[in-house]
């Protein structure tokens, strides 16, 4: 098992080197919200993807259905738009992610713009870490 402080890798990382975690037990208060804030190893990293079509502003919600996901998870989202064959590239319209919201239900609500007059198809890609 790799150090859970320092510049160790971290397994399940596929030799990447981690950052400098602060040690689990290394609990601080946030003042504004009054939350406990915690930080450490991930225990579980996985990814997931879901292909749309769409135009304009959106709300996408993606049902996991797993406790692997909750309120607490660290989810990263990209969209990247696909073509004919539902291949992933770079084309011509703008597309932004806004806001990313994992809950306790295993459920993912992405908000995001897809800055194209025309439906376009699109993926989002999911990185979820606890």
């Amino acid at each position: 098992m790799a150090s859970t402080y320092g510049t160790d890798q971290v397994d399940g990382t596929s030799g990447a080197s981690s950052i400098d975690f602060i040690p689990e037990d290394s609990v601080k208060s946030s003042g504004e919200f009054g939350k406990i804030v915690r930080s450490g190893v991930p225990t579980s990293t996985f990814w997931h993807f879901v292909d749309f079509s769409g135009s304009g502003p959106f709300a996408h919600r993606e049902s996991l259905g797993t406790d692997q996901v909750n309120a607490f998870s660290q989810v990263a989202v990209s969209m990247t738009e696909l073509d004919s064959d539902g291949n992933p590239f770079l084309g011509s319209a703008i597309m932004t992610v806004n806001n990313v919201v994992p809950r306790a239900n295993g459920d993912i609500i992405v908000r995001g713009h897809i800055h194209w007059e025309s439906t376009l198809r699109v993926r989002l890609n999911y990185i979820i870490v606890n």
